[in-house]
């Protein structure tokens, strides 16, 4: 039985560790400009999806995915919007003017 437990917790952090490069790869693109990945990104955050949930990232990055032209992402950013206290939606949309700014100074 707890052979059983232990190859249970080494599944999870194989999986895990998996996850996480897939994790990173997809942040990477997504600051290089990648509109797709800049998307599901937000949505990865919006729904807690291999990340812990969280509606402000969710925002900050599916405001960059509008602003650079993915259709359907400004229905979910405002969704994620309803989420966010308005201090909170301030700070997000502070932070997804920077980014935007940031990628856009990269690909230049």
């Amino acid at each position: 039985m707890n052979r059983l437990i232990a190859l249970g917790f080494l599944f999870a952090a194989l999986c895990n560790s998996v996850a996480a490069g897939e994790l990173e790869d997809l942040i990477a693109k997504a600051e290089q400009g990648d509109v797709i990945d800049q998307y599901e990104l937000g949505m990865a955050y919006y729904f807690g999806n291999d990340v812990p949930q969280d509606y402000k990232q969710a925002y900050v990055w599916l405001s960059v995915s509008v602003t650079n032209g993915y259709d359907g992402a400004e229905k979910k950013r405002d969704k994620a919007a309803l989420e966010l206290a308005p201090d909170v939606l301030a700070a997000a949309q502070a932070e997804a003017a920077t980014l935007e700014t940031k990628i856009k100074q990269l690909n230049e």
